[in-house]
């Protein structure tokens, strides 16, 4: 389930550094087992998607065909019995300057929260648009899930759910916000 990493994306955990994607994929990819065993046989409760899925739907405009092939078996393939889906997502400030926020999935509360512990006026819009469009792939992607696996039911369309931005504690600087990111994930299995 793990790729290798380079010394670059373990640096990234340094102080005063913005935590590398590669870091949060490991994350991702620990939560996914973990999640994997603790429900071996009753299905995953929680789906960790990895968190360059957003860049390669937002900038390399990648199909939910072509992400089944590319993380079908280790994130996707069981998403749909999922009941909380979690995708760090990335916003490119300021030239290089990255910011991690977590967009959480309740499929039955039928909500989308957004946690950002780093909020700015300037950049909610952006961030609120890149949510959307993820979210359109993901419906689109559980589309296809439920036509190969649930053919008696539709699948929920998360372009319906209500989309909300609740209070979190906010990071002092910048450079903290990858971490809350992986504290928040461990604490999705609530």
């Amino acid at each position: 389930m793990m790729k290798s990493y380079t010394r670059k994306a373990l640096w990234s955990l340094c102080p005063n550094s913005n935590v590398d994607a590669d870091v949060i994929t490991a994350m991702t990819c620990h939560l996914t087992l973990d999640e994997i065993t603790r429900d071996a046989g009753r299905g995953r409760r929680v789906c960790f998607l990895p968190s360059e899925l957003q860049e390669m739907v937002l900038n390399y405009g990648m199909t939910p065909k072509k992400a089944l092939e590319c993380y079908g078996t280790k994130f996707l393939t069981t998403a749909h019995t999922c009941r909380k889906l979690c995708l760090p997502m990335k916003d490119i400030m300021y030239g290089d300057e990255i910011h991690w926020y977590l967009v959480v999935i309740l499929m039955d509360d039928k909500q989308v929260h957004i946690l950002d512990s780093y909020p700015s006026k300037e950049r909610q819009t952006p961030r609120k648009d890149a949510v959307q469009t993820m979210i359109g792939f993901l419906d689109a992607l559980f589309e296809d899930l439920y036509l190969q696996v649930e053919q008696m039911c539709d699948p929920p369309v998360m372009k319906e759910f209500s989309l909300t931005i609740p209070s979190v504690p906010e990071q002092r600087h910048e450079y903290d916000s990858g971490v809350w990111v992986c504290v928040w994930m461990m604490g999705a299995t609530w």
